[in-house]
């Protein structure tokens, strides 16, 4: 979870919560009564529920604090079916799952043509607020490199994409036209999106768009017929110049290859294991049978294997460091403890009475 680890008190004595951060430092939040744990969504961030009712009105208040336990907003909410959800650097939506639309609101959100859902965003790098933002409830949104996909292909603007920047900065850009029917987004880092169609069967197309040049690539390599992904599974993974794509082969096997700027192959064959990172000249997969981590240089020759940490983590490497919440744990890339954790030394958090 962004190189963080939760940890819940083991007895009925001791609710408290433990953010353990990658330096290996303590926050600690005593809950009880009133105030209770929602969601301890990823990179050190924790979310309190705090219920206060009285004879005219009740009212559910949700306290979001960062990793060094200062909290950053508050927000309130007439009724307790509410979603909190965390979607990287430091973005967050709140939803009222009650929340009735205006209008013109239900005219936005049936111009889609895939379902979206009415949130409020919250930024913390500027500490800014999006009300009422439509973002796409079919799809695992994500801040990728300081950018998040909101929506996409409304009927009034066909090809159209929306994001935003961590600042909370709205964005569009447009696809050509012989890419844009049922096309769907997959993932940017560096400034390199990828993108690809909704289709029945193979071959499944991948298009790159580069920010900055405003060129479109579509792959047209030896693997084509080959290409194993989905808006959820499987998706490809760029950085640093590179994309590495998930491929099944003759074998039924998940196979990687990675490709340069220009969605050209860069080795003989691929090679077993799903990617999911690329960072400092290293590329992350999880074993082709979901055993573990695989860590290679770009060459694909193999650097370590880290036994601990599997796809259930769903782990981000920070400076060569993975965590896993299962195994309570930090790990080098050879499979190693990167340091011991002691949950006596903790920060204690001063929460709303």
């Amino acid at each position: 979870m962004g190189g963080y680890i939760y940890a819940k008190g083991s007895s009925n004595d001791n609710r408290s919560y433990y953010v353990v951060g990658p330096d290996g430092n303590i926050v600690t939040y005593p809950l009880g009564g009133d105030l209770t744990y929602k969601s301890y969504p990823g990179e050190g961030y924790f979310v309190t529920e705090e219920h206060q009712a009285g004879f005219d009105a009740e009212d559910w208040i949700y306290h979001l604090y960062d990793g060094s336990g200062k909290e950053l907003t508050t927000w309130s909410c007439g009724k307790d079916n509410v979603d909190v959800k965390y979607l990287g650097e430091g973005i967050f939506y709140f939803r009222n799952n009650h929340k009735e639309l205006t209008e013109e609101q239900r005219a936005e959100q049936d111009s889609y043509t895939r379902y979206v859902k009415c949130v409020d965003l919250y930024f913390a790098q500027s500490n800014t607020w999006l009300k009422d933002q439509f973002i796409m409830s079919d799809f695992p949104l994500l801040c990728q490199d300081g950018l998040l996909m909101l929506r996409w292909s409304s009927s009034s603007h066909p090809g159209e994409f929306t994001y935003a920047d961590t600042q909370g900065t709205l964005a569009t850009i447009t696809m050509p036209e012989e890419f844009c029917s049922d096309s769907y987004y997959l993932k940017h880092r560096d400034g390199v999106m990828l993108f690809s169609q909704i289709k029945s069967s193979a071959p499944r197309p991948l298009y790159r768009y580069d920010m900055q040049s405003g060129q479109w690539l579509d792959y047209q390599g030896k693997y084509t017929d080959k290409l194993l992904f989905d808006i959820q599974t499987y998706t490809p993974v760029t950085a640093e110049g590179y994309t590495a794509v998930a491929m099944v082969g003759a074998d039924d096997r998940i196979y990687t290859m990675l490709m340069d700027k220009d969605l050209k192959e860069l080795w003989d064959a691929p090679i077993p294991g799903v990617p999911f990172a690329i960072t400092k000249d290293t590329l992350y997969l999880f074993g082709a049978d979901n055993n573990g981590t695989l860590c290679t240089d770009l060459k694909g020759n193999p650097i370590g294997k880290v036994e601990q940490v599997d796809g259930s983590d769903m782990p981000w490497p920070d400076d060569g460091i993975l965590s896993s919440s299962y195994h309570k744990g930090f790990y080098k890339t050879d499979g190693t403890p990167a340091f011991e954790i002691d949950y006596s030394t903790g920060k204690l958090v001063t929460l709303p009475e």
